[in-house]
């Protein structure tokens, strides 16, 4: 399934849900049934790491607000379907960046990639 707006773009093998839409404030949800996530993020500082692998991802919230000035979004991994539940959770410049969610035999990947 894909899913665009704005400048944000997500390619994923699973069900995306828009679970709030307020004003151009999103929340998406996408459920991963309890499977491990192996996490694929453009390095920061020119160290390229190779993976973070997350064992047992119930869902993946991803907020972000569709404006011109702001490309920022937030991804919560959940052990539960409640936001509460987070066991990581970080900031991502999304402008220019594709976030790709493909689904493995044994795992799924996260991987944020350059558009």
């Amino acid at each position: 399934m894909n899913y665009k707006k704005g400048d944000f773009e997500l390619e994923s093998d699973y069900e995306v849900r828009v679970l709030r839409e307020e004003q151009g404030d999103l929340d998406l949800y996408m459920d991963m049934d309890d499977r491990v996530i192996n996490l694929f993020l453009p390095s920061s500082n020119g160290n390229p790491i190779s993976r973070l692998q997350l064992p047992k991802v119930k869902g993946i919230l991803i907020r972000f607000w569709d404006h011109e000035d702001s490309h920022t979004a937030t991804v919560h991994f959940l052990r539960n379907i409640d936001l509460q539940s987070h066991f990581l959770n970080f900031e991502l410049q999304y402008k220019g960046y594709k976030i790709v969610i493909q689904n493995k035999a044994y795992y799924i990947d996260f991987i944020c990639k350059e558009k």
